[in-house]
């Protein structure tokens, strides 16, 4: 069998593709596990500093406490709720 015979049945190889490539991520986020954060309130004022304590999934993290226990009973808090410190 022939190098072509054997990569036209391969479900990665594409005749005629493009060069493989990376693209960017678009919408990167902002916070990482570990972030020291501010949650901001709707009167403008702000509590903490909280920690983030899991990444961002879908605009959302939980948070903790500097000492570890789970903030809110690790209620997900939207991303454009915090500021970093």
């Amino acid at each position: 069998m022939s190098d072509d015979q054997q990569k036209n049945g391969s479900p990665e190889y594409t005749p005629g593709g493009k060069r493989p490539f990376v693209s960017t991520y678009d919408n990167a986020p902002s916070l990482k596990v570990g972030d020291s954060v501010y949650l901001l309130n709707t009167d403008g004022s702000r509590e903490g500093p909280y920690l983030v304590a899991t990444a961002p999934v879908s605009g959302q993290c939980t948070l903790c406490y500097t000492n570890g226990s789970p903030f809110r009973n690790n209620a997900g808090i939207d991303v454009d709720e915090l500021e970093a410190c």
